[in-house]
């Protein structure tokens, strides 16, 4: 891990101009997608396809409702994968199972509501790097244990990044202090879904040695992102920085830490806003902490993949609240 350079640094003064200046978030497409599925994320990393979705016309008016959305995002869904059944459990939410299996996933809407809701006129250019997600999801029923153990990896996620308690409770997951959880994902070409439970019997390991695996996956996956992983210096803090999908798992790897040991003045606190944003700073640097207070506050409520607003210490592997 290193410091990056300048090419990096951009990509972190624009999220501060859009968090700390209040502008319009810019159409980042290519850098960055929206939309969130409850057992599936898109990836950051994945260039947006040039095709445009077929959105119905009212998708820009004015007065379009969660409810139309909703419906909108179903059909596009059940056209690109007709071999899924698609049923609408609330606005927002939408579930989806497999004829030759009774488990099914969960597209959660939210973000890409959040995204594009206040901009009528202009929703069909912020959904574009959503293609992935509605028409590219990667649907396909895993189920083989040598496939799964090669795709898992460390997630760092909130009960509420899920948006529903029974779409967390069918994840595997584990709390590891004040109200963060590891969450285990597994790497797809085109999103990153979850291990689910019925999954997790398949994989023959101990808790210990599916950890070790995900941590070493990890490695491999953000070795191989298009971004050199590493970090940003500013003022007292470091934003950590590996290509847009896997920034808050980096709380995961030892190196990480050991990494910014010299960047940072005391003991470890850290904010993770969301999955792609996670600022670390010393606990004897005030001025750092309370940036960073202020900025999870106003990214967690304008931001999209959020996790959490709070800020947490670390020690030695040990997870708590600051403050």
């Amino acid at each position: 891990m290193k410091r990056l350079s300048a090419c990096a640094e951009s990509y972190f003064f624009l999220i501060l101009a859009v968090i700390c200046f209040g502008c319009t978030a810019p159409d980042v497409s290519g850098i960055k997608s929206s939309a969130l599925n409850a057992d599936s994320d898109s990836k950051m990393s994945e260039k947006s396809n040039s095709k445009a979705i077929d959105w119905d016309p009212r998708i820009e008016a004015p007065d379009l409702t969660k409810e139309e959305f909703t419906r909108m995002c179903a059909k596009i869904l059940k056209s690109a994968h007709p071999e899924l059944k698609v049923e609408i459990l609330e606005p927002l939410l939408i579930e989806y199972s497999w004829g030759k299996s009774e488990e099914s996933g969960f597209m959660q809407l939210e973000n890409a509501w959040k995204s594009c809701a206040s901009e009528p006129g202009n929703r069909k250019k912020r959904l574009t790097g959503h293609y992935s997600n509605f028409v590219e999801l990667d649907t396909e029923y895993i189920d083989d244990p040598e496939r799964l153990s090669g795709l898992v990896v460390p997630l760092l996620r909130t009960k509420s990044y899920f948006g529903d308690e029974e779409n967390f409770e069918a994840v595997v997951s584990k709390s590891i202090g004040a109200d963060l959880f590891l969450v285990y994902g597994l790497d797809k070409k085109n999103n990153i879904s979850y291990l689910m439970k019925y999954q997790r019997k398949l994989i023959k390991l101990d808790d210990a040695s599916l950890l070790r695996l995900a941590k070493k996956n990890l490695s491999h996956v953000v070795s191989d992102e298009d971004g050199t992983v590493g970090f940003v210096e500013k003022d007292k803090y470091v934003m950590l920085l590996c290509g847009g999908d896997y920034e808050s798992s980096l709380i995961f790897l030892d190196e990480t830490f050991e990494a910014i040991k010299p960047k940072v003045d005391g003991r470890y606190v850290f904010a993770v806003p969301s999955r792609d944003v996670v600022l670390i700073a010393g606990d004897r640097s005030k001025s750092a902490i309370d940036f960073m207070r202020g900025f999870s506050k106003k990214y967690f409520k304008e931001g999209d993949h959020v996790i959490s607003d709070r800020l947490y210490r670390y020690d030695d592997g040990k997870i708590t609240f600051y403050e």
